[in-house]
Formats: structure tokens, sequence, C-alpha cells
């Protein structure tokens, strides 16, 4: 796991970004027990194991996203790279957490 403790989690939506710094352990701990959970269909989960300890951000492009059949975020990673991974609308666990770790208080309410 990379030194840095956090990773940012970015939402971009038209002209404005939106920037949270989430624990990157934790974040690795729930995608991995989520792999581990649905073995039947833990693609997407798995991915993100394998990038979060390499990546300094994730994006989502919301305004994108909201007009692609296949939506997606983008890992931007220390080496300098960006990785695409695509993730399909059905995967609402992924969404969700995403979601939740962007609007953390709009979850509480």
């Amino acid at each position: 796991m990379r030194e840095n403790k956090f990773i940012s989690l970015i939402k971009v939506s038209g002209e404005v970004a939106i920037t949270r710094d989430i624990n990157r352990e934790k974040f690795y701990n729930l995608m991995y027990s989520i792999k581990d959970n649905y073995v039947e269909n833990n693609q997407i989960s798995t991915r993100f194991v394998d990038l979060i300890p390499y990546a300094g951000e994730i994006i989502v492009y919301e305004d994108r996203n909201s007009e692609l059949d296949n939506p997606f975020v983008v890992f931007r990673m220390f080496t300098g790279e960006s990785i695409s991974l695509y993730i399909p609308r059905y995967h609402k666990i992924i969404w969700g957490i995403l979601n939740e770790f962007m609007n953390p208080n709009e979850m509480k309410k």
C-alpha cells in the first residue's frame, strides 16, 4: 500500500470539481470485502483493488457519465498514467459507494 494515506475522489460536474480525500486503506479494504463477497460478479471491485494502491486520484465525470451507456471513472496513477475503468450502471453497489464518499452529508439525511 502506498505511503500516502489518502486517495482523492474527484467529482466533476460542468466546470465545478469537488474533491474529497478518503482514507486509502479503508477504501481498499471496503473494495476488497466486496470482491470477496461477490465472487460471481467482482470484476469491478477486483480492478479497484488492483488500482487503489497505485492511484493518487479517482475522477468521476458526472455530466459525461449521464450521457453515456457505459459510464466510467478515471484513475490517475502516481506514475502520471490515466486508466479509465468502465462501470456498468447496474453495478449499484460500486456507484452507491462512490456517491456516498462524494456526498457524505446527503447519505446521512
